[in-house]
């Protein structure tokens, strides 16, 4: 899988960053990119988004004004990527701890 994400990730480079994290073929976000490197061999799933505060439930004024900015609503549930998820997937086996 990481031959075939690496010549995958090579036809991406040089996409711009995708602020708006909603996925679109034009341009990445950071996890999104590693997402598609190794789609073909479903080693990370796509999630629904989530912008909600887990305290109260609600959806920060943060992202609401930053998509009110790009004139769209806040991709709640919409498929995409995190870090945290895909570090927890199932095939990845930890090989050393950072300290």
């Amino acid at each position: 899988a990481i031959k075939d994400a690496v010549a995958t990730a090579r036809t991406m480079l040089g996409k711009p960053y995708n602020t708006s994290y909603v996925l679109n073929d034009d341009s990445y976000y950071c996890s999104d990119f590693i997402e598609r490197a190794f789609r073909a061999h479903h080693v990370f799933a796509l999630q629904p988004m989530n912008f909600r505060n887990p305290q109260t439930g609600q959806i920060a004024q943060h992202w609401v004004d930053l998509y009110r900015g790009m004139g769209m609503d806040v991709p709640q549930d919409q498929p995409g990527t995190n870090p945290n998820d895909m570090s927890a997937a199932p095939v990845l086996q930890r090989i050393g701890v950072l300290e």
